[in-house]
């Protein structure tokens, strides 16, 4: 594989900014089928003037709605099914996601007190009424003169 050149090259503050299929020559080591890389085609490569640290965090969904689920249980004593879980993250933090949940609940007319049934996209005024089946109706620009100084 490539990844040792990879490697020795960010350890000299050498970054690549050009990997792909074209600047690798992949060779065959011997008769057992084995092979290995080399990372080649440094002319977009730059020398790093020093380390920083940067924050990373790699979650997945599925640990972002556990976390979120048992925020919800213990701060609020409810539970809510998946579509709601998922909407909430995709605007906050884990962290912030049930207490946005609460606020929308509390909103839409629901108890803090714990409830059996978990809550729903309708529960929460988050589900579409718009019957599917309808044609969406946009508006018709063919007789549309412009304006001055407009261009249409």
């Amino acid at each position: 594989m490539f990844l040792p050149e990879l490697k020795v090259g960010h350890q000299k503050l050498i970054i690549h900014r050009d990997i792909s299929m074209g600047n690798l020559f992949i060779f065959e080591r011997d008769k057992k089928q084995t092979s290995f890389g080399r990372l080649m085609d440094y002319d977009h490569a730059k020398k790093a003037s020093g380390w920083c640290e940067i924050p990373s965090k790699i979650t997945s969904l599925e640990s972002d709605r556990y976390l979120l689920k048992a925020n919800l249980e213990r701060n609020f004593g409810r539970k809510a099914v998946d579509d709601v879980l998922d909407t909430a993250l995709k605007w906050h933090h884990p962290a912030l996601a049930s207490e946005y949940i609460r606020a929308v609940a509390k909103l839409s007319g629901l108890s803090d007190h714990a409830s059996e049934s978990p809550l729903t996209m309708k529960d929460l005024g988050w589900h579409n009424t718009e019957d599917k089946t309808k044609a969406h109706h946009w508006p018709d620009f063919t007789n549309r003169v412009a304006g001055p100084g407009e261009r249409t």
